[in-house]
């Protein structure tokens, strides 16, 4: 006869921090989400007229040149140009995720589109890297602790809508 042993001892620790950390990262797209209905409807994606519409162009330039990204760009300091100081890391970003999400059709509603998931992407993988060095620095408690709070910052999006 065969005997089933259950065991009604914890999980490993190790689960559940994976678990945990999980969570915390869903919860923190989850909370960079809320905001996506006032900058997104009427078709079109609303963009601040401040730095986004530059690097969305950055974008489509690097992606209109790829894999080059433009050091020196016209627009800036019109008519001579200038070298355009930002380092080229959200430029390649960008331009690679569009690049995979739709190889032979990249536009600017494409590029408007996936920067729109940059920020809850990103701040998910914060939660997981920040959750890794407190737990290491001081302690499984004040992982979860500072993990869970960074998970609620909500960057609040900036909307400049018609009237």
């Amino acid at each position: 006869m065969l005997r089933l042993i259950v065991s009604h001892s914890r999980p490993p620790i190790w689960l559940m921090d994976l678990l945990l950390v999980l969570l915390l990262a869903a919860a923190a797209v989850f909370v960079r989400l809320q905001g996506v209905g006032e900058v997104v409807g009427e078709g079109q994606i609303w963009i601040y007229p401040d730095d986004p519409p530059y690097h969305l162009r950055r974008a489509l330039m690097t992606l209109n040149n790829w894999p080059h990204v433009p050091t020196v760009d016209p627009f800036l300091n019109f008519p001579d140009g200038a070298t355009v100081y930002w380092p080229p890391g959200l430029t390649w970003l960008l331009a690679g995720l569009c690049r995979l999400v739709a190889p032979h059709a990249v536009d600017r509603t494409v590029v408007e589109s996936v920067a729109l998931w940059i920020p809850p992407i990103v701040g998910a993988l914060t939660v997981v890297l920040v959750y890794i060095a407190s737990r290491r620095a001081m302690g499984r408690v004040v992982g979860v602790v500072v993990a869970l709070v960074l998970a609620r910052v909500l960057h609040l999006p900036s909307v400049n809508r018609p009237e």
